[in-house]
């Protein structure tokens, strides 16, 4: 682009117009508590998944594998109540690959095999 729009006023050509200027106040850079859980039930209660016994979905969403007989039949192993969260992101936060991506998790999985390996 050699010019800036006229209504602009720009003393010299600039992209600046195409930015997104303003930030959003409600953005934030969090992310997800990964396996964080709310409660953990000791028997089957109504309005569960028929499937591992979390309150947070149904037999439809489980992501575990289907049980042969189901924790509604069962009362064992209860799965625990998972932690639903949500975000504002923007347009660039939804599409991070690495957004929420821990590095300590990775310096743990070296130790690990260089353990492995020296063994």
């Amino acid at each position: 682009m050699s010019s800036a729009p006229w209504y602009l006023n720009a003393k010299k050509p600039s992209l600046k117009h195409q930015r997104k200027w303003k930030s959003d106040p409600n953005y934030t850079k969090a992310w997800y508590d990964r396996g964080a859980i709310i409660f953990q039930a000791d028997k089957y209660r109504k309005g569960a998944c028929k499937n591992c016994g979390a309150m947070t979905h149904d037999a439809k969403l489980c992501t575990e594998r289907p049980r042969k007989v189901g924790a509604k039949w069962t009362n064992k192993h209860i799965a625990p109540d998972e932690m639903i969260e949500t975000f504002e992101l923007d347009y660039d936060g939804k599409r991070d690959r690495w957004n929420g991506y821990d590095a300590s998790t990775w310096a743990r999985a070296f130790v690990w095999y260089e353990a492995r390996d020296e063994a």
